[in-house]
């Protein structure tokens, strides 16, 4: 039975136009104009095509930035991939003799800020900070920004943890977004932001390596590792290497990565308007002021997995059509 209305309709369209390589690509940026990516997604997926070939070959060149679509290798190419093997299965050389050799070089590299929101987090807020303060890098300082909790037990929590390498920030409650801008504004004198949701966990070596992953890659504006899921089922999630066209589909970036603090605050941090997904929302905003990701392939980060996880209970949807219609500027011509 044919298909009706307008997915019937736009099916039939890129069937025709699949085969006219002079007119796919200007369909294409009308829809987006429109605002319809999932149309856009189901036409090119309907009509056979590679959505990355697609896109990369006919709407990608009439976009206003471009990025690497290979990461450059480098002299630290062999060293990490032996990071990553005694990680994962434990092959290569001893993690602590590559951290041993690494933390030298990192000697004045900059201060380090994690910054951590917290609303009524009392559950496993010890064990995430006691995750930060196990790091082997030790220029860091740790901001938790209690974002208008009412519970007894997370405000008595809080007070205990106040001046242990640490600052405590309250203000009313205003969202994940804001509270993570604010730990930001609080972090003047930081290099370098890192965001860690206040039932996460850190690999003890994780900002080490982010951050010699980031020095190895100076036009990275951030780095993202990895990830391992933990409560529940426990699995590990491989990233996509950095893509800033597949941000318009999908948020393949860790939510936790390494920030250059000066990238962050030029895009003016999250976007307040977005009240789910905004690692993703941020993402996007620093791929329109041309500054990119480089993913490094190990899990240093531990993403807690529970029936309260918000990006998990968010609908997709919706969560979807908010950031296309905020991301949709900056991948259009001018």
């Amino acid at each position: 039975m044919p298909e009706e209305g307008g997915r019937g309709r736009l099916r039939a369209r890129f069937d025709i136009l699949v085969r006219s390589t002079s007119r796919k690509a200007g369909t294409a940026l009308r829809l987006l104009r429109a605002g319809d990516f999932n149309g856009l997604r189901e036409g090119v997926l309907a009509s056979g095509r590679s959505l990355r070939d697609f896109w990369h070959d006919q709407v990608a060149p009439l976009l206003p930035f471009t990025r690497p679509f290979h990461q450059p290798q480098n002299a630290s190419t062999a060293a990490w991939q032996s990071v990553v093997g005694d990680l994962i299965d434990g092959a290569g050389r001893p993690l602590g003799d590559i951290v041993r050799e690494i933390l030298p070089r990192l000697e004045g590299a900059g201060r380090v800020a994690v910054i951590v929101p917290c609303h009524d987090c009392h559950a496993h807020i010890d064990d995430t900070i006691a995750s930060v303060q196990r790091q082997s890098y030790r220029d860091i300082e740790i901001i938790i920004v209690d974002d208008g909790s009412d519970d007894a037990r997370t405000s008595a929590c809080l007070e205990r943890l106040a001046g242990r390498r640490m600052r405590v920030i309250r203000q009313p409650n205003a969202g994940p977004a804001a509270a993570r801008n604010r730990g930001a504004e609080q972090a003047a004198e930081a290099d370098y932001l890192l965001f860690l949701d206040a039932d996460d966990l850190l690999h003890e070596h994780a900002v080490t390596l982010l951050l010699w992953w980031l020095k190895a890659n100076p036009a990275a504006a951030y780095a993202y590792p990895d990830q391992r899921f933990f409560g529940g089922k426990e699995l590990l999630w491989q990233c996509q290497d950095y893509n800033a066209y597949d941000l318009l589909w999908s948020n393949h970036p860790s939510v936790t990565a390494l920030i250059r603090a000066a990238a962050f605050k030029e895009v003016g941090g999250f976007p307040a308007a977005v009240t789910r997904g905004e690692d993703w929302a941020l993402w996007q905003r620093l791929a329109a002021a041309g500054h990119h990701g480089t993913r490094f392939g190990a899990p240093l980060f531990l993403y807690r997995r529970h029936g309260e996880n918000r990006s998990l209970s968010a609908r997709r949807d919706d969560l979807v059509r908010q950031l296309h219609d905020a991301a949709r500027p900056a991948y259009l011509p001018a």
